[in-house]
């Protein structure tokens, strides 16, 4: 055997080192396609849907300022009625 043999029979291993880490790098930029395709798909909408989100927070947070308001005064009705 030649050292020409062996030079040869090194770089065909190198070559498929390379060809494997190039499958697995198309293989996972693949995958990270479909991940952000599925994001996108899943969570896309709250993006487009963001002022009807934040109209019914508001919403939302104004019913609750009002049935503290009612709670506060149902507790001062309850102290009252307990003092006398």
């Amino acid at each position: 055997m030649t050292s020409s043999d062996k030079t040869l029979r090194k770089s065909g291993g190198h070559s498929r080192v390379a060809a494997i880490i190039g499958v697995c790098t198309l293989a996972a930029c693949g995958y990270l396609v479909y991940a952000v395709n599925d994001l996108d798909r899943r969570f896309g909408r709250i993006a487009e849907d963001r002022e009807f989100i934040v109209s019914q927070v508001d919403q939302a947070q104004s019913i609750l300022d009002q049935l503290r308001d009612e709670i506060s005064d149902l507790t001062d009705q309850k102290v009252d009625l307990t003092q006398e």
